[in-house]
């Protein structure tokens, strides 16, 4: 068995590896993606014990790495790099025979040469046998190595099979067979970690799959669980479509078209250019529209929120080193402030402080008792300190220029707190902006006849914890709006957008504290406690209570459910809104912590409303 924990790596300042743990056991094929530079080769060298390791340790069958020998070292596990240098003439039988060199002294044995032999004949390279290793394509020579690392362990039992990009330039079939003879040499016995680029071909052979970013590890399980559309555009970030091949039951990924973005070309003067080429046109829409909002102003002129802050770069904006982790975790220092989160039919405000701020390679917590917040940080990606119409604030933004959160100073704020952090980290450098392009496409479900429905209403009445939903859309490959149609009986209810503010209603009039969930891909805001002055202002639906504001645009609202979800607390009952995309709007619980059951209230609340408005079929 093969234990790694908490293993860091450093060179200089910069950290490849940074805490990374897992297992492996004897049979098991596990696969390493990530995106260039994520460390993937940087951990396999730790394990392979050329690298030593910052802090942590790796246990190979027991003991630890660095109590082996050489020699123990050598018959007990191999290594095939990315970079296979061989700068003399050997012959390929000659080069495959090194792999034996750990067996003998002098001259090899009969059943090295054996061996030698059975390996060549599983590589489809035994006709090669006496050419030199020199005059062989790149992709014949990859293979001349794989069947070197084979030799060294074809006889050995639980020992370890390091394979770093082990087929790069073969063509796609000895890419298949060399994977097929990883496969077959774990089902031997062995240990075999391998490195790869292609998603498809760890779906198809790994066991599991380690998802690695920015040297941390972000995911690790089955293929099915780890390849889905979320992890795969937080690891590469590209957007993809799950299919299922209806022959094999394998799924394959497949990316999306990216739209290339010729602003990324331009050079920082250009970019200079167009950026004031759109201050001047801002400028001019702005005076001819005074009442409309930055995010109304974009949309009219085709153009990203992110960028028409960046216009005023200098004047109105400063822009914001992307240490965004660092930089939240002072925001407590600010004090009272009100905190923004909104998608495109909602908009959350809170007032509060933030506290209690904490981060892991998955997302970043703030479990204030007024601000409580779940940040997902790859998607951030733009930092401006904004000062216009007399108001001041913290803007964050993703890669396409959507604002993800907003942070706002209030007169009972701390100002020398706020200039000492924007002293900290003003970029100075950044004079300009270039977003990317924005994919306005959605993930396509797959056929309702092609899950497996029977098994999904299983997994979801054995539910212990309502945070399993997320796994349970992972592992079955349905959409949320899917997975409420496929819901077992009784734990997803279709209502309509009146159900919701009739909920609304009887939660203000009987002061039943509620939870508002309003969700962006950057940011969950969530609101806990009463909700008390209700107004209606033409299709925005608004919640203006002095710590906190909700405006809802009805008119978006495509699906309204009423969902269950168990928990070992009891049921977990939401009220849940959706947009004509999927994508979700709003949720809203009854007030509950872990280990307290769901307020009776609100239950009481959610059950009569199919009573109280005739749900939509």
């Amino acid at each position: 068995m093969l234990t790694v924990n908490n293993i860091s790596f450093k060179v200089g300042h910069r950290t490849l590896v940074s805490d990374v743990s897992f297992s492996i056991r004897p049979g098991e094929m596990v696969v390493l993606l990530g995106a260039n530079g994520a460390g993937k080769s940087t951990l396999l060298k730790i394990i392979a014990g050329m690298h030593k390791t910052e802090n942590g340790q790796v246990l190979f069958n027991g003991k630890l790495l660095g109590e082996y020998t050489t020699s123990d070292l050598a018959i007990n596990r191999a290594v095939l790099n990315q970079q296979n240098n061989v700068s003399l003439p050997f012959t390929v039988a000659e080069l495959v025979m090194m792999g034996r060199y750990p067996y003998f002294k002098n001259s090899p044995s009969a059943n090295d040469v054996n061996v030698v032999d059975e390996v060549m004949k599983a590589t489809g390279i035994a006709q090669m046998a006496g050419r030199s290793y020199l005059t062989l394509s790149g992709g014949e020579q990859q293979r001349v190595q794989l069947a070197r690392a084979l030799a060294q362990l074809w006889q050995q039992k639980n020992s370890l099979l390091l394979m770093d990009e082990p087929v790069t330039g073969m063509d796609i079939l000895y890419q298949q067979q060399t994977l097929a003879i990883l496969k077959a040499m774990a089902r031997r016995g062995h240990m075999v970690i391998c490195v790869l680029h292609d998603m498809n071909l760890a779906s198809h052979y790994a066991d599991r799959v380690i998802m690695l970013k920015n040297g941390r590890k972000w995911y690790d399980g089955s293929p099915h669980e780890t390849l889905q559309p979320k992890p795969v555009y937080e690891i590469f970030e590209i957007e993809a479509d799950i299919v299922i091949n209806p022959s094999t039951l394998k799924q394959m990924i497949m990316p999306r078209e990216v739209a290339f973005n010729y602003k990324q070309t331009l050079n920082p003067t250009d970019m200079e250019t167009t950026q004031n080429n759109l201050k001047q046109r801002y400028t001019e829409y702005k005076a001819a529209n005074p009442k409309k909002r930055i995010r109304e102003i974009a949309a009219d002129l085709n153009i990203s929120e992110a960028e028409l802050v960046a216009t005023g770069i200098g004047e109105t904006a400063i822009p914001l080193k992307k240490d965004f982790e660092n930089l939240l975790k002072r925001v407590p220092e600010l004090g009272y402030v009100m905190a923004l989160t909104r998608n495109e039919y909602c908009v959350s405000e809170r007032k509060g402080v933030y506290e209690k701020i904490s981060f892991t390679p998955h997302a970043g917590l703030v479990l204030g008792e007024d601000i409580d917040l779940r940040l997902f940080m790859q998607h951030w990606q733009f930092g401006f300190a904004v000062s216009e119409n007399g108001r001041r604030s913290l803007q964050f933004f993703d890669k396409a220029g959507t604002a993800l959160h907003k942070i706002y100073i209030t007169d009972k704020s701390n100002e020398e707190a706020y200039q000492n952090l924007l002293n900290d980290f003003v970029d100075n450098s950044l004079k300009a902006i270039s977003v990317a392009h924005k994919d306005d496409k959605h993930n396509a479900e797959m056929p309702d006849e092609a899950v497996q429905v029977e098994d999904f209403q299983t997994a979801w009445k054995g539910m212990g914890d309502s945070h399993e939903f997320f796994g349970l859309l992972r592992r079955f490959n349905v959409s949320r709006t899917q997975a409420l149609r496929l819901a077992p009986e009784g734990f997803a209810k279709k209502l309509n957008a009146e159900n919701f503010k009739k909920a609304c209603e009887l939660c203000a009039g009987n002061h039943i504290p509620v939870m508002i969930f309003v969700p962006n891909h950057g940011c969950i805001q969530i609101h806990t406690g009463n909700i008390d002055k209700l107004v209606e202002m033409g299709p925005w639906y608004n919640v203006l209570d002095p710590e906190f504001n909700l405006h809802l645009r009805m008119d978006a609202i495509a699906e309204t459910w009423h969902v269950v979800k168990p928990s070992t607390d009891g049921d977990v009952n939401s009220i849940e809104l959706y947009d004509q995309q999927g994508e979700m709007i709003l949720q809203m619980f009854g007030k509950r912590k872990p280990g307290v059951p769901e307020l009776n209230e609100w239950r009481e609340v959610v059950n009569g409303l199919e009573i109280a408005i005739e749900p939509v079929n």
